[in-house]
């Protein structure tokens, strides 16, 4: 009769525990890092694209009117609610804390969606998510992003469970759940409408028939793809009904402001994003940056056993997919990072499985792999410092600026976006400040002039002769931005 285990068994059971434990410790060590890198990044005041749900809060107020507030592209309803229920008065830590705990929660969802990796790919997957800046920046401001990521990474785990779930399995149930993750998404931002489409042709793959596919196979491979997100259609729907309510009671669906379509400005949205989550210094150009990305790409061709396409499918769905449609419809407001998210989640995804794949060869594969990760993480670290060492805007140094010589007047190149957030920054800092719109310049004594426009479009002085008065502006100081947030400014004095 034995007492225990053989030894080379006990070995084994002590050796698994151990990896085990190594793991644990590991991915709470990571976790711990990326809560604190978010609790710190959210220190600072509120910049203009949080500051207009405060905004759009207030006005529904003083209309009576909370259908109205729905008609505006600057409100994500799921972040403005929050806001609302904290405040405008909140500690800016408060009022960003949603976004806090929603961003620190990505990194247990990546590391669900690599645990079939292994212990690499997992680790991997959170050391990514955890430090990437923009993540990082998205997931310690109140704009409803961090919703947003964390809904995305969500649904594409339920969808590979509920796309994979046969009539009778009990897994279909979990079709409700896919369709309150998207609509979350939805509601924090419409981006999700875009990867809700991606999801969707994945799952259509994913049941594809073997073989040549005949037409009455597709429209059976649609079909189930129609059942499987039947709830996310039954939530969206009376949700997009309210909203077309709110736009037709306020006149309207009112667009902030919108950038022209140009093929530069696809290179820098979705070559910006790719570049900013690869760490690649800033002088590097965005175009590297797809470069790298297609390269990633057909590696994991390379790397992906024929037999197991499904990863494979998505990462060609949400890389090349959605980017290319967007650069086909010639959508507006493309050079923004932000609307490349879905892809730039699933970019991220990729990056730890071929992590995983490297470390599983050994030798020369795991050592590159491994030093390509740490050179994507130490890029991503010297940004996270940036932000937390500049913040992500200087709005309320250029209000403290100009109000601190007293009550002064003063005016800017864009009324629309500049004129609230100097109201919001006089009122908060108890500043003599008036704003004065930009076409009464030459009918008032206008001290300060305001531009948020980068440095190096705009000239030394202005000269308003041209509008009818003679006044000449000087420049005093400029504030550049950087990164995904915040305004650049330059700021004019009036010269004798």
């Amino acid at each position: 009769m034995h007492d225990g285990p053989p030894p080379r068994i006990a070995a084994q059971h002590a050796s698994r525990h151990f990896s085990l434990s190594s793991l644990g410790i590991a991915a709470t060590a990571i976790l711990v890092v990326a809560v604190a890198l978010r609790i710190l990044a959210a220190h600072g005041t509120l910049w203009l694209d949080e500051l207009w749900s405060l905004m759009l809060i207030d006005e529904a107020k003083a209309r009576h009117d909370l259908f109205w507030i729905l008609s505006a592209d600057n409100n994500h309803p799921l972040n403005t609610l929050y806001l609302y229920l904290v405040g405008a008065d909140a500690p800016v830590l408060l009022q960003r804390a949603l976004a806090i705990a929603l961003g620190s929660a990505t990194v247990l969802i990546a590391a669900l969606a690599m645990l079939r990796a292994g212990s690499a790919g997992t680790l991997g997957a959170m050391a990514l998510f955890a430090v990437s800046y923009p993540l990082v920046n998205y997931g310690s401001e109140a704009r409803g992003y961090a919703g947003l990521i964390l809904a995305i990474l969500g649904a594409l785990l339920l969808t590979q469970r509920v796309a994979m779930a046969a009539p009778s399995d009990p897994r279909r149930k979990l079709t409700v759940w896919l369709g309150v993750v998207c609509t979350a998404g939805a509601l924090f931002q419409p981006i999700m409408l875009s990867a809700i489409l991606g999801l969707m042709a994945w799952t259509a793959w994913i049941n594809r028939p073997a073989g040549a596919i005949t037409w009455r196979d597709a429209r059976t491979s649609m079909a189930i793809t129609l059942r499987r997100f039947s709830w996310t259609a039954r939530f969206l729907i009376p949700f997009a009904a309210i909203i077309a309510f709110g736009a037709i009671q306020a006149g309207g669906y009112r667009i902030q402001g919108a950038v022209p379509f140009t093929a530069a400005g696809f290179i820098a949205g979705y070559g910006g994003l790719l570049h900013l989550m690869l760490g690649l210094p800033e002088a590097m150009p965005d175009w590297v940056a797809l470069v790298i990305g297609a390269g990633a790409l057909g590696l994991a061709f390379l790397m992906t056993q024929p037999r197991d396409d499904r990863r494979l499918s998505l990462y060609c769905i949400f890389l090349l997919g959605i980017p290319l449609a967007m650069l086909a419809a010639r959508l507006p407001n493309i050079n923004f990072p932000r609307y490349y998210l879905a892809s730039g989640i699933v970019f991220l995804l990729l990056l730890a499985d071929l992590f995983a794949g490297a470390w599983q060869r050994g030798g020369a594969a795991r050592a590159l792999g491994l030093l390509l990760l740490i050179a994507i993480l130490t890029g991503n670290a010297a940004a996270d410092a940036r932000l937390l060492r500049d913040g992500r805007d200087r709005s309320a140094a250029v209000i403290r600026m100009i109000g601190a010589a007293g009550p002064v007047l003063v005016s800017s190149d864009q009324d629309v976006r500049n004129r609230p957030l100097v109201a919001f920054f006089a009122a908060r800092m108890k500043l003599p400040i008036t704003y004065v719109p930009s076409a009464e310049i030459c009918k008032q004594p206008v001290t300060w002039l305001l531009s948020s426009s980068r440095e190096s479009e705009m000239p030394d002085s202005i000269d308003t002769s041209g509008i009818g008065c003679k006044k000449l502006f000087a420049k005093q100081a400029a504030f550049p931005q950087w990164g995904l947030s915040g305004l650049p400014w330059v700021v004019y004095r009036v010269q004798p």
